[in-house]
């Protein structure tokens, strides 16, 4: 069996693709590590904000965990305003 006839496409290739296989399309996701960069910087200024509350060694740990998980705050918090 040829390599044209397992691909289940008639002629080798989609009517998509170029003869060298790589797509005509535009990437989609040009910039894949800019919603990491974003939440990145957030954590990064709740562990800040969450830390100057902390006053023991529990309370380091715990400012790290909420740090990691600001966003869950954020929107728990936009939802409580928005039911006023």
């Amino acid at each position: 069996m040829k390599v044209h006839e397992m691909s289940g496409v008639a002629g080798g290739h989609s009517d998509k693709a170029g003869h060298d296989g790589r797509s005509d399309a535009p990437a989609r996701n040009a910039s894949p590590a800019g919603g990491g960069a974003v939440y990145g910087l957030g954590m990064i200024g709740a562990l800040a904000y969450f830390v100057a509350d902390a006053d023991s060694p529990r309370g380091y740990g715990l400012a790290f965990l909420k740090a990691m998980v600001w966003p869950a705050f954020l929107v728990y918090r936009a939802f409580r305003r928005l039911g006023e």
